[in-house]
């Protein structure tokens, strides 16, 4: 059932094209005592949770325009996979990854 889930979230992952979507490189299999899962591209800008540690103090200037991005980058990005009929369920700062240059 758990693996029957992996597949079907993989398969309309796949069809979602979108700059704020992460691409899905492939379905990892099970194995012996390893866990199945998907493969994705390396963060190279970290998570959101990263990117909120670096920036504690109130965001002001250059920062809340990069915060904005961010924001709207998530917002497309979810919209997106939306469309598609996909629900996220565990969107959090830990879960939203950034390219080396911030974009979500």
């Amino acid at each position: 059932a758990a693996l029957d889930m992996i597949y079907r979230e993989a398969r309309a992952l796949a069809r979602v094209q979108h700059p704020n979507v992460v691409k899905l490189i492939g379905v990892v299999l099970p194995s012996g005592d390893r866990l199945s899962g998907v493969v994705m591209p390396w963060a190279e800008g970290g998570t959101l949770a990263d990117w909120l540690e670096k920036h504690r103090e109130p965001i002001t200037g250059p920062g809340l325009g990069e915060a904005l991005k961010i924001l709207l980058g998530i917002a497309s990005g979810m919209m997106a996979v939306h469309e598609h009929g996909i629900l996220h369920l565990d969107l959090k700062p830990e879960n939203v990854l950034l390219a080396g240059d911030g974009t979500p």
